[in-house]
């Protein structure tokens, strides 16, 4: 573990985090671009949307990725960056 509190162990990290911490990791843009996948997409989704109107949650995933890929420079192509249609899905 780090002084951040994080585990940076891709599979550790996912299991031993608290869901406070990752929503807060993610919010500050700290979230690690290499562990920012399938997985993290999903949780980030059922913990607003547990915590949030529909609404409110899905502003706060599309404007989260959105910031948290552009912290990272993450180029926005067909193929990375944000995709509206496969975040709503």
């Amino acid at each position: 573990m780090n002084t951040s509190g994080l585990i940076r162990d891709q599979h550790e990290s996912e299991m031993l985090i608290s869901d406070d911490t990752f929503l807060a990791e993610f919010e500050a843009c700290r979230w690690p671009i290499d562990h920012w996948h399938h997985r993290p997409h999903i949780k980030l989704a059922y913990l607003y949307l547990r915590r949030y109107p529909f609404d409110d949650a899905m502003n706060r995933i599309r404007e989260g990725i959105k910031a948290h890929n552009a912290a990272h420079q993450l180029p926005e192509l067909p193929m990375s960056g944000y995709h509206e249609t496969m975040t709503e899905a």
